[in-house]
């Protein structure tokens, strides 16, 4: 259990170093498909060694049968409207994601990072976020 609790201390730690300046990723163009962003994500977890599951792949079993072990979850979301409501793109089902507190606007990509508290098995228990932003 101890040491459950310090590799997600580690990654928490070491996610907020990454994170903690403001990241912005020109796009040539603002029709790039999902499988481009994804691409991007993917060399922003090569590049700080992260292992990140897409929305996509993540369900509702693996979030409530987690306990003791470290989730980091990879969404690829656009920003729609000027109050910073946006759509995931990287599920069948579109959710909803606010952008709220992110330094974006309507149209941008943003690609964000949830840890899933490893703990206990709650399916709303994210104990940290980080978002990357992608300019239209």
């Amino acid at each position: 259990m101890k040491k459950n609790f310090r590799i997600w201390i580690v990654v928490l730690l070491v996610m907020s170093i990454i994170f903690s300046s403001t990241t912005s990723v020109e796009a040539a163009s603002k029709d790039k498909s999902l499988k481009k962003y994804r691409k991007v994500a993917e060399r922003i977890e090569k590049k700080y060694g992260l292992n990140a599951v897409d929305s996509s792949k993540l369900t509702y079993k693996m979030i409530t049968h987690r306990k003791h072990t470290v989730i980091l979850e990879r969404c690829i979301g656009k920003v729609k409207n000027k109050n910073k409501d946006g759509k995931v793109l990287n599920t069948n089902e579109g959710y909803y994601i606010s952008y709220n507190g992110v330094k974006c606007k309507k149209g941008d990509i943003v690609i964000t990072y949830f840890l899933w508290n490893p703990e206990n098995n709650i399916d709303d228990d994210v104990i940290a976020r980080w978002d990357y932003v992608i300019r239209k």
